[in-house]
């Protein structure tokens, strides 16, 4: 998390949140043992954004490095 928090200049990627202790280092790819506990699989986030990526509610699409959200949460305030 330390590692994350200053590579992304203690922002998070999607929302620009600077609150440290809101703050998540999540997986891009989940975690399978050390191997996949680095910096370079890792994004900041803030927590309910770290939630929804981890349940495939929102990605970043990796050519355009756009924000995606799932249709399920049409009508939230994440539209």
């Amino acid at each position: 998390r330390q590692t994350l928090l200053k590579a992304y200049d203690h922002y998070c990627v999607i929302t620009d949140c600077d609150v440290a202790e809101v703050l998540d280092a999540a997986h891009i790819v989940p975690y399978r043992g050390e191997a996949t506990n680095h910096p370079s699989n890792g994004l900041l986030l803030r927590k309910d954004i770290h939630s929804l990526f981890d349940r495939y509610l929102l990605s970043i699409n990796p050519d355009t490095y756009a924000i995606e959200i799932s249709s399920d949460l049409s009508n939230t305030c994440y539209q």
